[in-house]
């Protein structure tokens, strides 16, 4: 905005964001930072789908996803100082919907949050497994 001269003479600029815990037409202001950094993200985890009733015939991509979702949760559990916000959020995972089929794939879902810049970048580095 600045390259293309819309901002000149500014003294200040706010970022709005609604928020639920405020009623509505209260404007709440606060000095310096206020809200993390996110990111999405979407995976798709492969596997070799069959029959649940011969489940060592098939590469479980159900079990696949579900390890990856609590290896999401250890990024921040276990890899970040407890005193650096920071969140992974796992919203969307979809395993099929029949009752006997294990599926061929599965589709997984979510957020990265961190409050400071670089928390942001390590995090989402992390996700990838670059340690």
């Amino acid at each position: 905005m600045i390259k293309e001269e819309v901002l000149e003479n500014v003294e200040a600029i706010f970022g709005l964001h609604l928020g639920f815990h405020y009623p509505i037409g209260v404007v709440a202001l606060k000095n310096g930072d206020f809200l993390a950094g996110c990111k999405h993200f979407q995976a798709k985890i492969s596997g070799n789908g069959g029959h649940a009733a011969i489940p060592q015939s098939s590469i479980d991509p159900v079990l696949a996803a579900s390890s990856l979702v609590i290896s999401l949760q250890q990024l921040v559990s276990r890899e970040v100082d407890p005193l650096d916000s920071q969140v992974v959020s796992v919203f969307h995972i979809n395993g099929g919907s029949p009752y006997t089929i294990i599926p061929d794939s599965v589709p997984v879902g979510g957020t990265f949050r961190a409050f400071r810049k670089k928390s942001f970048y390590a995090l989402t580095q992390n996700s990838r497994g670059n340690h």
